[in-house]
């Protein structure tokens, strides 16, 4: 007979809750595909053998903007202000986080050639931010030859649409409310590991 320790019996019970969760895409990126909309998702602008990822920096910053250190919010701001001026010659959108997948929206509002500066940067954000499918943002800069890369570091996000609890004698209510879940929930990479140890820390009383 193999006796679990109350704990790894939580941690599996919130894995199994968190494994019944239905997300879906936002409202907004349900739209887009059944309009035919999604025709401007295609590849970021960079240059021919420029990787599209993340993980050229620290892997906190793969974890999404939640996860990422005042140390690297410090150094990206750091890039842009000592690459400032110096003309945009590519924008890469990179998608960061590890569970939830999206195609990187194509940045229109920026020019190739404009100056780098930080108004270019809020435009290339925002319009990141304006497709829905995303729940935060962030610019980054890195030289290329003559000039800079403007990096949007964003974070996919999924709406909860519907949330099943069975297999344990718990009041769903409560539970769920402690997690701060309900249909409509905003969820990200982060969020979600987030929303486990609530569910966790929540069993274990």
């Amino acid at each position: 007979m193999t006796v679990q320790s109350p704990s790894l019996v939580a941690a599996r019970i919130a894995l199994a809750l968190l494994a019944l969760l239905v997300l879906a895409p936002s409202a907004e990126a349900q739209d887009e595909t059944r309009e035919g909309a999604g025709a401007a998702v295609g590849g970021a602008h960079r240059p021919a053998g420029d990787s599209p990822n993340a993980g050229s920096r620290a892997r906190a910053e793969t974890r999404g903007t939640d996860a990422v250190t005042p140390r690297l919010v410090a150094e990206s701001e750091a890039h842009l202000t000592r690459l400032e001026g110096l003309p945009i010659v590519a924008v890469s959108v990179e998608i960061v986080g590890e569970r939830f997948r999206e195609a990187a929206p194509k940045v229109a509002s920026v020019e190739i050639g404009e100056p780098l500066l930080p108004n270019a940067a809020r435009r290339a954000m925002n319009e990141v931010l304006a497709t829905g499918r995303f729940a935060q943002a962030q610019a980054d800069a890195r030289p290329y030859r003559d000039g800079a890369i403007l990096r949007i570091l964003a974070v996919p996000r999924r709406l909860v649409a519907g949330i099943d609890v069975s297999g344990v004698d718990v009041d769903a209510e409560r539970l769920l409310r402690a997690a701060e879940l309900s249909d409509g929930s905003e969820i990200t990479d982060a969020t979600l590991e987030e929303k486990r140890g609530a569910i966790i820390t929540y069993l274990r009383r």
